[in-house]
């Protein structure tokens, strides 16, 4: 028959008695404690336990508590001070006996670590499990490799940015897959290896990057505008509601992820939009309302002819991750197929545009994302949003009248594949813990769409390309940028020139 096995646990708090009352009854548990009161609860799991009073950082206790014949000391003393002198005294005198403590304060662990002592990091422990029960799409170990939850296992969903793509394209800087589990089986990647929906990956890398890296391998850097880039654009092109678009920018550069925005007051070098007056008002205001420790704000008078091309020119040499525009008129002609600034602009910049109409915070959200070529592209940034707003979504579907249907719109969705966004969306949501209600209408796209946005602050548009409107064929995205009620955030998946 095997010998027993001895213990000493020092410390008779919560931990130690839940630790107490999983062990094994065959085992022969010595429990070492200055208070008798603690003992006493000890004694009530299991009256068979060796009970001893007095201080665990003792030699004499020790002895005491038959410690050479000790097969394993483990310290649960409430002071990590305390469990390390007990750490360095078996050290010294038990080295052959095993000694297992658990941190208190996470700074501790250093001290443990240097001196090779087996210590289980318990914040980390606390805070992968929170971050596991609020993320249930990261599984983070923390009673593996070294413990400290370097590992995660992530599922991979149908928006993740890595989907469909080799591992050899991605190219992981700061992290590593082990492996791919993928319909019950077990995949050892290669650079060829492709990333499939569903596919549950497990990746490697320092604790402190790895729920940022999970994130952005299941459904992509959801942090708006980050994703796109890292500054602001705000561009002031008439003396017409310039506060609201200050406003507007600077809730953006609040509430999101970016450090700075840069404001551009774009003055006709010939008419003089803009008089000295105008500028000095509105440079004054900027300067009061945006007293910001954590970011930086600046801005800057430009006198050009060419309204576009600086707008480009500023764009393209700037990291902007969202421009933010004031309205404009949609005149007649516009709507005949004169192209006006705001469509312009839509053919390169690669960035999310929001035309600001002051309806801000985004709190109700309506999503519009009708084009067949990526259904889900305004909804990924929907999704960004909320996350940060606790915004409700709304994402409508319509199905325009059979006079009205052409075999070769690019809006018209097949069912099959409406089905399919659907439940992608609904995961998604239920991931991020979003609420959304998906509308499903029939009629006149541009009647219903500014029907629906009326009570809304944001209405999302995700485009392959700018349509141009004419009269024999209306673009109902370029009506409703202009005529929609809420802010509008355009997204230009398919911008033409670089």
């Amino acid at each position: 028959m095997a010998s027993k096995v001895n213990i000493i646990i020092i410390g008779a708090g919560t931990k130690s008695r839940e630790l107490i009352s999983r062990l094994d009854k065959q085992w022969n548990l010595t429990v070492i404690d200055i208070c008798e009161d603690s003992l006493e609860l000890v004694r009530k799991i299991d009256h068979r336990i060796n009970i001893i009073h007095g201080d665990g950082s003792s030699n004499y206790i020790l002895k005491k508590a038959n410690i050479e014949n000790t097969d394993v000391v483990v310290g649960l003393t409430n002071h990590d001070e305390v469990n390390y002198e007990i750490a360095l005294l078996l050290k010294e005198k038990y080295p052959e006996i095993q000694f297992i403590t658990a941190i208190v304060k996470k700074s501790s662990l250093v001290l443990f670590k240097e001196h090779d002592i087996d210590a289980i990091d318990v914040p980390s422990m606390i805070s992968s499990f929170l971050m596991n029960k609020i993320d249930s799409r990261t599984s983070t170990a923390t009673d593996i490799g070294l413990g400290h939850g370097e590992i995660a296992e992530v599922t991979i969903t149908g928006t993740s940015r890595i989907l469909n793509k080799k591992l050899l394209d991605i190219k992981p800087y700061d992290w590593v897959v082990g492996a791919i589990y993928r319909n019950n089986n077990l995949i050892l990647p290669h650079g060829n290896t492709r990333f499939l929906e569903n596919d549950r990956v497990l990746i490697i890398s320092e604790p402190s990057k790895i729920h940022a890296i999970a994130e952005y391998i299941s459904v992509g850097d959801y942090r708006f505008p980050l994703n796109f880039g890292n500054n602001i654009l705000s561009v002031i092109t008439t003396p017409k509601d310039w506060q609201v678009l200050i406003d507007e920018s600077l809730y953006l550069l609040r509430e999101f992820y970016s450090k700075k925005i840069d404001f551009f007051i774009l003055n006709d070098e010939k008419s003089g939009i803009f008089n000295k007056k105008d500028i000095e008002n509105i440079k004054s205001y900027v300067n009061d309302v945006s007293n910001y420790k954590n970011h930086v704000v600046n801005i800057k008078e430009i006198n050009t002819n060419f309204k576009v091309k600086a707008i480009k020119d500023i764009y393209i040499n700037g990291s902007y991750g969202l421009v933010i525009l004031p309205d404009e008129n949609f005149t007649l002609l516009n709507k005949l197929g004169v192209e006006n600034t705001i469509y312009k602009l839509q053919n390169f910049i690669h960035s999310p545009i929001i035309i600001a109409k002051g309806k801000y915070p985004y709190q109700n959200i309506l999503i519009s994302d009708r084009d067949i070529n990526s259904p889900l592209k305004g909804f990924e940034i929907a999704i960004s949003i909320a996350k940060q707003t606790k915004a409700k979504l709304e994402k409508i579907t319509i199905k325009k009248p059979e006079f009205m249907e052409d075999t070769a719109d690019h809006y018209s969705i097949p069912d099959s594949e409406s089905e399919s966004n659907k439940e992608t969306i609904k995961k998604l949501c239920k991931l991020y813990k979003v609420d959304i209600n998906q509308t499903y209408l029939e009629g006149n796209p541009i009647r219903k769409i500014k029907e629906k946005s009326k009570n809304k602050d944001l209405l999302i548009i995700s485009q392959m390309l700018p349509k141009k409107s004419t009269f024999m064929s209306p673009s109902e995205n370029q009506y409703l940028i202009h005529q929609a009620a809420p802010s509008v955030l355009i997204y230009n998946f398919g911008s033409s020139e670089e």
